[in-house]
């Protein structure tokens, strides 16, 4: 079979009555491995459709082989309007003649050019080669495809000083600069690292595109955000299409069982009992970073949620309990004694643990095992005469793989090996380890799937009930106000109110935006 891309044969539906995308009989192996198992789906033209699994469900090979970076095994077909390809062939050549185009998670750009040049390192800077460039015919051609995709930007505006969200639309619209070739947009994970401002503005630009007739496919892990944006689903699990059909008539939770084939409760706020109950932790007068004169307290058995815009200092607050960062100001009263930690060690000893924001650069040992990663909050313990006694440890490492249910061909294999959700659960059970009586999170289901992202609130609602307290801080507002007992909304490093009943991602989100 050619690679080459077919028009439809007449008697075919006319365009305007095509699908946008449609995928058929699409299968993969890698050796033994079925990857892909006969996957077929269909994308109306100017529609939004989410593409939904876990990690290992075939996304990723699925995505690539739309993007002809992997090829199809046997049989199977890509097509985008009238024009086919065989997905046993189809290459990057033949996926741009469709009119496929892609913006990953990392989007790609060049953060120290402006937008022009952004956009003319794929469209080209025009004129004759050689010839110098011309700027006013450069900034007027980006200015139109500025207008045409509705970012309130600048041709000269440098990528590295624009919004998140304007940096993502900055990606759609070079992708999509040869407009009249290209039919559909697969976007992976384009909001997973935007905080919730960002996000909501991201989602109103895909809407708005689409209604412009413009063909959307989303790889997500979010929910809320795949109910918000997407018109219909399809979810893949073990390589194979399990559910597709409208957004609408899939809740939450048939979506979660969908994806990981067991039902799971999607969480619900508890109500922590605080009545008589002596703080766990009680912060004073804290500044540090860009807070000021932060004071409140934490019960034992209670989730306390920090919302607010990036730039207000949440994180701040957590690095600041924990050590990590120098505070100005105040103290910290945990054990009935009142300290300012000066550095994560000390705060470790007195019963406090932090799951960071960034797992990769400041929660994981990269080059060592699951196991030593476990361990490394409590190595002493392995400890006899100087050394260490690694069948103890290796022994140990096993028994909380098991019981945090981390996926990983063995407790001794690189912690770099495994998928995000399950390096998670290495750096709770870290932390668990020690019996903390205050566990700091930080945007703590971040680029995980679905069914790690419920097993990890098992995880911290089986430790709360246990009586551990938890400050928590997460840009998914869902996940906040789902996990939180209170949440203080935090506006320019001051705190501007607490919630402590009607807590609702709606109310949430306007505190975080009201002026003043």
């Amino acid at each position: 079979m050619s690679s080459v891309v077919n028009r439809i044969e007449a008697g075919a539906p006319r365009a305007t009555d095509l699908p946008g995308l449609v995928v058929t009989d699409v299968t993969k192996a890698f050796g033994a491995t079925v990857a892909l198992n006969e996957v077929s789906l269909e994308v109306g033209a100017g529609r939004v459709h989410a593409l939904l699994g876990s990690n290992g469900s075939g996304k990723s090979t699925l995505v690539k082989i739309l993007a002809g970076v992997h090829q199809a095994t046997g049989e199977g077909q890509i097509r985008v309007g009238e024009l086919a390809v065989p997905a046993s062939t189809i290459s990057p050549a033949s996926s741009a003649s469709l009119g496929l185009r892609f913006v990953h998670q990392q989007l790609g750009l060049f953060p120290q050019l402006t937008i022009a040049d952004n956009f003319a390192a794929t469209a080209g800077f025009g004129g004759r080669s050689l010839s110098p460039i011309n700027r006013h015919s450069l900034n007027r051609r980006t200015r139109e495809m500025l207008a045409q995709f509705r970012i309130d930007a600048d041709p000269e505006d440098r990528v590295d000083r624009l919004r998140p969200a304007v940096q993502t639309l900055v990606a759609i619209g070079r992708a999509m600069s040869d407009r009249d070739r290209a039919k559909v947009l697969v976007l992976d994970e384009p909001t997973e690292a935007l905080p919730e401002d960002e996000t909501s503005r991201l989602l109103t630009s895909i809407r708005n595109l689409a209604a412009d007739g413009l063909t959307f496919v989303i790889v997500s892990h979010r929910l809320a955000e795949v109910a918000e944006v997407a018109d219909e689903v399809t979810v893949l699990r073990d390589g194979n299409v399990v559910a597709s059909g409208p957004t609408s008539q899939l809740s939450r939770a048939d979506l979660v069982e969908h994806i990981t084939g067991n039902r799971v409760a999607v969480p619900r706020r508890r109500q922590a009992v605080r009545v008589g109950a002596a703080p766990a932790v009680k912060v004073e007068s804290l500044s540090v970073g860009p807070v000021r004169d932060l004071s409140f307290d934490v019960a034992p058995g209670e989730i306390l949620g920090i919302a607010g815009l990036v730039g207000s200092g949440r994180s701040a607050i957590l690095e600041g309990i924990f050590g990590a960062r120098p505070l100005r100001g105040g103290q910290v009263t945990i054990g009935g004694r009142s300290q300012r930690f000066r550095h994560p060690g000390d705060a470790i000893r007195a019963g406090i643990g932090l799951v960071p924001e960034s797992r990769t650069h400041q929660g994981l040992f990269l080059d060592r095992s699951v196991t030593e990663n476990i361990t490394a909050a409590r190595v002493e313990k392995f400890r006899i005469r100087g050394s260490i006694r690694t069948s103890r440890e290796q022994a140990h490492g096993r028994m909380r793989v098991a019981e945090f249910a981390i996926k990983s061909s063995s407790a001794q294999a690189p912690i770099a090996t495994l998928s995000g959700g399950n390096q998670q659960k290495a750096i709770l059970a870290r932390w668990l380890d020690t019996s903390p009586a205050l566990l700091l999170l930080d945007e703590p289901t971040r680029g995980v799937d679905v069914g790690a992202r419920a097993e990890i609130h098992a995880v911290i609602g089986s430790a709360v009930e246990a009586g551990m307290a938890v400050i928590i801080v997460s840009s998914d507002l869902d996940e906040l106000c789902d996990l939180s007992d209170r949440v203080i909304i935090l506006r320019r490093g001051h705190a501007t109110h607490m919630l402590d009943s009607g807590l609702t991602v709606g109310k949430v989100a306007a505190l975080m935006h009201e002026a003043g």
